[in-house]
């Protein structure tokens, strides 16, 4: 994987071993929700992309918005899956994991 700090999101496809979850992931997994993601990617597998921050030449990958699918995709015993990846440091990647959080948070105020 060769992303350069400051570009756009490189898409790559990543170990899932590779990928560790984000610290600040603080909501509780709602289990229903859990059970018809886990059964629509049975169905059409994975639709968007995993987005993940990689802090400059370090090996290590985390997880900024895909939280449910990477349970999923955990769950389901995949070894590899699609990703957006984004190098920046750390302050970057916690701007970009509150605007997705934001983001995601909105749009299910508006479902």
């Amino acid at each position: 994987m060769n992303a350069e700090k400051g570009l756009s999101p490189q898409n790559c496809s990543l170990k899932i071993s590779e990928i560790r979850d984000n610290v600040l992931r603080l909501d509780f997994y709602s289990q229903s929700y859990l059970e018809e993601l886990k059964q629509s990617i049975e169905r059409e597998g994975l639709l968007e992309p995993l987005l993940i921050h990689k802090n400059g030449d370090s090996k290590e990958y985390t997880l900024l918005n895909g939280h449910y699918r990477i349970r999923i995709l955990r769950r389901l015993q995949v070894k590899e899956v699609s990703c957006n990846v984004i190098v920046c440091d750390e302050e970057q990647a916690v701007s970009n994991y509150i605007a997705s959080f934001i983001r995601k948070n909105s749009l299910s105020a508006l479902g």
